[in-house]
This record gives C-alpha cells, sequence and structure tokens, in this order.
C-alpha cells in the first residue's frame, strides 16, 4: 500500500471508531450511522484501488528493466559495430555502411 493511502487509511479508521462510539451523540450535527457507513465504504474502496495501482506500477516496473536491458543491449551493439566499421574501413567509406561521421 502506497504511504499516502496508508496515512489517510489510519486516520479514517482512528474516527470511524471514535463516530461509532459517540454516534448518537452526534445526530443533531448530522451524523449518523450512514456517515459512518459511507466512510467504512471509501475506506474499502481506497484499499482496493490502491492495491490495483500498486499492483499495476509493479508490473510497469518490470517493463521498465526491460526496456532498459533491452535498450543498453542495443545500444552495446551499436557501439560495437560502429567500432569494428571505423577502424576497419576508410573514413570515406563509413556512410556505405550506415556509419556517419560527424566530424
Amino acid at each position: 500500500m502506497s504511504k499516502g493511502a496508508d496515512v489517510l487509511i489510519g486516520k479514517a479508521e482512528v474516527l470511524v471508531n471514535g463516530l461509532k462510539k459517540k454516534v448518537n451523540e452526534l445526530t443533531s450535527y448530522g451524523i449518523d450511522a450512514a456517515v459512518v457507513e459511507r466512510l467504512e465504504t471509501e475506506i474499502e474502496r481506497l484499499r482496493q484501488t490502491d492495491a490495483e495501482t500498486e499492483a499495476q506500477l509493479a508490473i510497469l516496473n518490470q517493463k521498465r528493466e526491460v526496456n532498459a536491458e533491452a535498450r543498453l543491449t542495443l545500444y552495446e551493439d551499436l557501439q560495437s559495430l560502429k567500432r569494428i566499421i571505423k577502424t576497419e574501413f576508410d573514413k570515406a567509406d563509413w556512410h556505405l555502411y550506415g556509419v556517419e561521421d560527424k566530424q
């Protein structure tokens, strides 16, 4: 669970527990069992959506790692191939092999 959601849920649960104990005294202020029930429903909904979000983030992080590895492998392969072309062929012919002369 994300830290922000965890903190918010903790605060909400403390409030809900207090409201449940004193709900009879709070009805004149518009706070009744329905309000407490709504808060409990919202807490549970936040738990569920936060868990789903965390699961999706974990998947995304795995994909990022795979992407980073693929980028690194491709970059290293390109550098290696360019190095071969640049050391084995004349500078004037590099463009024939897809290697640009940046000078």
